[in-house]
């Protein structure tokens, strides 16, 4: 019997007697699903949530998507245009997501690494190998000396950046992309390996509720602040969002 095609089913096939004892194995399925649920639910739910409440930015959006659509038909219509391509002309929407990245990220350390031997630093500081480090990410991106201005939500602070010189340093600010700016899916070269698929299907599907759907906070209410477990964040289980269905000519 083949293999299943799944990563459970990868774990199973690869890991060592030791990793794929079922209470470890339970432990690390429960982990990747974290990682990849909580991330893509959480980026876009603050999405709505940041464009509720800067409601100028919704139209500068649906004409963002529109057009596209105008130049390359629905996302998935023509087999010369794949869906990531399609995508990454949403420049302004990418723009407005890494900005609600850094304000409301769904982690608070990143990037994290673990010991792997015994080191001792300069200052005589002992790391024990299995030791966890990590940076305080969120606050290195509100620094200003890395990013101007940090506590204000400015949606177009990379797509000004990408088009700063001749988009020479284009792709550098992107959605997803390992940047010191942008911290939102950790650095270096144990960034989440999912980043960009999880980039795609973040825009894929606020594309959708964009221009098909209204979108409000309820009256009198305000964007609800995120509270941290560990050192992960979540959004208030009370909060509330009002929406509707809008006729898309």
């Amino acid at each position: 019997m083949p293999p299943e095609d799944t990563l459970l089913g990868w774990m199973l096939d690869n890991g060592t007697d030791v990793e794929i004892e079922l209470t470890r194995i339970t432990h690390m399925q429960l982990l990747l699903m974290l990682a990849s649920i909580h991330i893509t639910t959480m980026t876009a739910a603050n999405f709505l949530f940041d464009l509720c409440t800067h409601v100028e930015w919704m139209p500068v959006l649906r004409k963002e998507i529109e057009d596209v659509i105008a130049e390359y038909g629905p996302v998935g219509s023509r087999p010369d245009i794949p869906a990531r391509v399609w995508l990454s002309k949403l420049e302004k929407m990418d723009s407005f997501l890494v900005e609600s990245q850094r304000l409301e990220p769904a982690t608070q350390l990143k990037p994290m690494r673990a010991v792997l031997q015994d080191v001792t630093l300069k200052d005589g500081t002992r790391l024990p190998r299995g030791t966890l480090i990590a940076w305080t990410g969120h606050q290195h991106v509100h620094d200003p000396a890395v990013n101007p201005d940090p506590y204000v939500f400015d949606p177009m602070r990379s797509y000004r950046k990408r088009y700063a010189n001749d988009k020479a340093e284009y792709n550098k600010y992107v959605a997803g992309q390992n940047e010191l700016t942008n911290l939102a899916f950790g650095y270096g070269n144990q960034a989440c390996p999912g980043r960009y698929f999880a980039v795609n299907e973040i825009k894929l599907m606020l594309s959708r509720l964009v221009m098909e759907c209204e979108w409000k906070l309820p009256n009198g209410t305000t964007r609800p602040q995120s509270y941290g477990i560990e050192e992960n964040y979540f959004l208030q289980p009370h909060c509330k969002i009002m929406m509707r269905s809008r006729k898309v000519e």
